[in-house]
C-alpha cells in the first residue's frame, strides 16, 4: 500500500523537511504513487521561490521508485530546470546505467547520482557520482562517473574534457518559420535535436522564442543601409557653381538698375544721344562689375556716389566669386545623399537589397504601416531584391559599388564587409548610413529547457563585464575602424587638367561663335542700308 507521510519538519530560516514513500508493484498503485511524488517534486519547487538555496535528495536502492521519481519529476518540462535532485542509491552499476539512459532529460538538467555501494573495499567504502552527459559525440550520450569519495583520497574528480563536433546547415540560413511549422537554418538544426546549440549570434524574436531558449544578450546592434561612396570629381561647369542662381538674378537686376540710376542722375553731353549714352552707361557698369576699370567722365557728386557704391559692390562679389572658385577646385566633396529611409523612397530608380529568409525580411513583409510598408512596397516596383546572407560580401562589390543598389544589413555586419573591402583594396568606396531604421538584440540558442543556458549565460555576462567580447570583435576584424569617420571632402593637391574646365572653353567658344554672328550680321545690314 501506499503511504506518503511527512517524517518531520523544520521550518525556520533554514531546514530539513522528510518524505518517506512506500511502493507496491501492483499497476493501479504505481499510478497513483506517481502522481503523489509529482505532487511532492512540486511542492519541493514551491520552497524555491521562498529559499535562496533548495535541495532535493531521493534515497532509494529500489530501482523502481527511482524510476517513478524520475517520471514523476520530467512529467512537467517548464519547471524541472528550476530544481536539480540528487539522487542516493546503493543499486548495482548495470541498473544504474539504464536508469540514466532511460531518463536523461532527468539529468540533462545537472542532477547527479551518489551511489554508495554496500560491500566495503579494504581501504574503506568507495562512493562514487555518476550523471549522463547528453551532449556529446556519442548518440545519445554517455554516462560518466564524475568524481568519486573515500575516507582516506577525499574526493577525486574523473570527468574529462568534452569533445565537439561542428554542424552547418545545408540552407545556410539563420532560420526561418515555413508555413507547414517547420524550421530552417541554424534554428531548425536546434528545434530537431540535430544541434545542442547555435552560436549564431541571432535575433531575439518572439516567434523563435516558442521553439527554442536564448541566452544572455550578446549585442545591441541596429540595422543599417550600405551605400556606394560617390566619387569626388570636379565638374567641368563648376566654375557657374560658387554662385547661386539667385545671386546671378540679383547681379543681372542690380545692374540693370544701377544702368537706369546712372542715366537719371548723370550729365549727358549734347553731341550725344539718348540711346547712345544708355549704352555707354550699360557698358561701362559691366566692365566695373568685371574690374575692367572706369573711363566715364563723372562730373556730378551724385554721380560719383552711385558708381562707388556699385564698385564696392562689384568687389565683394568678384572677391567671393574668387575664392569659393578656387575652394571648389582644390577641395573636393564627395556627396552622401542616401541617409535616410525617406531619402531611399524620395529615389527613383535606386535598389534595396535584402538578406533572404531571416527575421529581418520576415518583420519588413509583416509591418501594415509606415516607412517599412513602403519599403517592402518597393517589391512591388522591381526595386527589391533578396540575397542569401553568405553572397552579400559579393553583392556589395558588383551591385553596390555602382550606385544603382544598396544594401540593408545589421551594422556589424556592415562595418565588417567595408573593413575586408578596404584590405583588400585599400578605397574606401562604402558608407553606413546615418538612420537605423531596426533596433535588435542579438543572442546564442540552445534546445527549449537546455541547462547549457544557464552555464553559458554565466560566461557571457562575465566576458562582457571584462569588455573582452567588443575587444575581440575588433581585434579579429583587420582595419575595421579603417572608414567609421571617412571624410566626405578633399584636398587636391594637382594641376588642373582639361578635363576639369573644358565647359570654361566651351563658354568662350560659343561667345567667340555669337560675337561673330552679330559681326556678320553688321556687315551685312551696312551693304543692305542704301537699297532700303
Amino acid at each position: 500500500m501506499f503511504n506518503l507521510q511527512v517524517i518531520s519538519q523544520l521550518q525556520p530560516e533554514f531546514g530539513i523537511r522528510l518524505y518517506e514513500v512506500k511502493v507496491e508493484s501492483q499497476r493501479q498503485r504505481l499510478n497513483e504513487t506517481r502522481q503523489q511524488l509529482s505532487d511532492i517534486v512540486r511542492d519541493v519547487i514551491k520552497w524555491k521561490y521562498s529559499y535562496e538555496c533548495v535541495s532535493l535528495v531521493a534515497s532509494s536502492n529500489d530501482v523502481i521508485f527511482l524510476d517513478l521519481f524520475a517520471s514523476a519529476y520530467e512529467f512537467d518540462r517548464q519547471l524541472f530546470w528550476r530544481l536539480r535532485p540528487f539522487i542516493v542509491t546503493g543499486v548495482p552499476l548495470q541498473q544504474l546505467r539504464g536508469l540514466l539512459l532511460k531518463h536523461w532529460v532527468l539529468f540533462a538538467s545537472g542532477s547527479m547520482v551518489l551511489r554508495v555501494p554496500e560491500e566495503r573495499e579494504k581501504g574503506g567504502r568507495l562512493i562514487e557520482i555518476y550523471t549522463h552527459l547528453p551532449y556529446g559525440p556519442e548518440e545519445g550520450g554517455r554516462d560518466v562517473r564524475v568524481a568519486t569519495w573515500s575516507q582516506h583520497r577525499g574526493i577525486l574528480t574523473t570527468l574529462e574534457r568534452e569533445k565537439y563536433r561542428i554542424r552547418q546547415p545545408t540552407d545556410g540560413q539563420w532560420g526561418s518559420l515555413n508555413d507547414d511549422g517547420t524550421w530552417t537554418g541554424l534554428v531548425g538544426q536546434v528545434f530537431r535535436h540535430e544541434a545542442d546549440f547555435a552560436v549564431g549570434p541571432h535575433d531575439v524574436t518572439e516567434v523563435r522564442s516558442k521553439a527554442i531558449d536564448y541566452t544572455a544578450n550578446l549585442i545591441f546592434d541596429a540595422r543599417k543601409f550600405i551605400v556606394a561612396q560617390n566619387r569626388a570629381k570636379v565638374n567641368p561647369w563648376g566654375f557657374l557653381f560658387p554662385l547661386s542662381p539667385k545671386v546671378y538674378l540679383g547681379i543681372l537686376l542690380a545692374l540693370c538698375l544701377m544702368a537706369v540710376m546712372t542715366i537719371a542722375v548723370g550729365k549727358r553731353y549734347i553731341q550725344l544721344s539718348l540711346g547712345t549714352y544708355a549704352y555707354a552707361v550699360t557698358f561701362h557698369t559691366y566692365r566695373l562689375l568685371l574690374q575692367q576699370g572706369l573711363t566715364m567722365n563723372l562730373s556730378r557728386i551724385s554721380e560719383r556716389l552711385l558708381v562707388g557704391s556699385w564698385l564696392v559692390a562689384t568687389m565683394i562679389i568678384c572677391w567671393s566669386y574668387s575664392s569659393n572658385l578656387i575652394s571648389l577646385l582644390a577641395v573636393r566633396y564627395a556627396p552622401r545623399p542616401i541617409q535616410t529611409i525617406r531619402d531611399l523612397l524620395n529615389h527613383k530608380t535606386l535598389i534595396v537589397i535584402f538578406p533572404r529568409r531571416t527575421s529581418l525580411s520576415d518583420y519588413l513583409f509583416s509591418v501594415e504601416s509606415g516607412q517599412l510598408k513602403e519599403v517592402a512596397d518597393l517589391s512591388k516596383m522591381g526595386r527589391y531584391i533578396d540575397l542569401p546572407f553568405w553572397e552579400f560580401p559579393q553583392g556589395m562589390e558588383t551591385y553596390v559599388s555602382k550606385g544603382t543598389h544598396i544594401m540593408a544589413t545589421d551594422t556589424i555586419d556592415a562595418r565588417t564587409m567595408i573593413a575586408n573591402y578596404f584590405s583588400e583594396t585599400g578605397r574606401c568606396q562604402f558608407y553606413i548610413a546615418r538612420e537605423a531604421f531596426v533596433h535588435y538584440v542579438l543572442a546564442m540558442v540552445a534546445q527549449k529547457g537546455s541547462p547549457l543556458v544557464a552555464a553559458m549565460n554565466k560566461r557571457i555576462r562575465a566576458v562582457f563585464e571584462a569588455g573582452l567580447y567588443q575587444y575581440w570583435l575588433n581585434k579579429n576584424v583587420p582595419n575595421s575602424t579603417s572608414c567609421d569617420h571617412m571624410p566626405s571632402t578633399f584636398t587636391v593637391r594637382e594641376p588642373l587638367s582639361l578635363a576639369n574646365i573644358w565647359g570654361l572653353f566651351v563658354l568662350l567658344l560659343s561667345g567667340l561663335l555669337l560675337s561673330l554672328m552679330i559681326f556678320c550680321s553688321e556687315i551685312i545690314s551696312a551693304k543692305l542700308r542704301p537699297y532700303l
